[in-house]
């Protein structure tokens, strides 16, 4: 949950790379976190765009990936 509360605290600064590279730890290490996916992506949609939100979502998926490889 500290990871989520770290990433609001970027969003709400406009740090949204940052903010999502911590929300993407936090469900590395919480998965009930996803539940705040939908709204997250709203939230994308609304203050970026579909352009920044695409990359918003491969920073995300980028730090998954990283996070499992051995």
């Amino acid at each position: 949950m500290l990871c989520l509360h770290a990433s609001l605290n970027m969003f709400l600064d406009d740090r949204w790379s940052l903010g999502s590279l911590f929300f993407s730890l936090g469900v590395s290490v919480k998965t009930n976190l996803l539940l705040f996916s939908p709204g997250l992506l709203s939230l994308y949609m609304i203050f970026l765009g579909v352009r920044r939100t695409v990359l918003q979502l491969v920073i995300c998926a980028s730090a998954q990936t990283l996070s499992k490889l051995p």
